[in-house]
């Protein structure tokens, strides 16, 4: 099932060149159109990256985050930031 904008994803692959791993958890900000043949990309913002939060990934890089655990864990985590 593709992942609905806003909704919390995972990351499936390491990519070293823009620093991340396989298991890395974030929110889906947009989908990027793919040239002809190619495979759409998917604009993420992740949760625990201080730098240069934003990544762009293949669309098969990324699964959704099931249940209200991941949405709960990063709303906790934007309350300590701003207080």
């Amino acid at each position: 099932m593709e992942p609905k904008l806003y909704q919390p994803v995972k990351i499936t692959r390491d990519d070293p060149a823009q620093g991340i791993s396989a298991g890395d958890e974030g929110a889906l900000l947009d989908w990027l159109e793919a040239p002809a043949g190619g495979e759409k990309g998917a604009v993420v913002e992740l949760y625990d990256r201080k730098d240069d939060p934003v990544v762009t990934v293949p669309a098969s890089w990324i699964e959704a985050v099931e249940g209200t655990k991941a949405v709960n864990k990063d709303l906790g985590k934007r309350r300590r930031r701003a207080g």
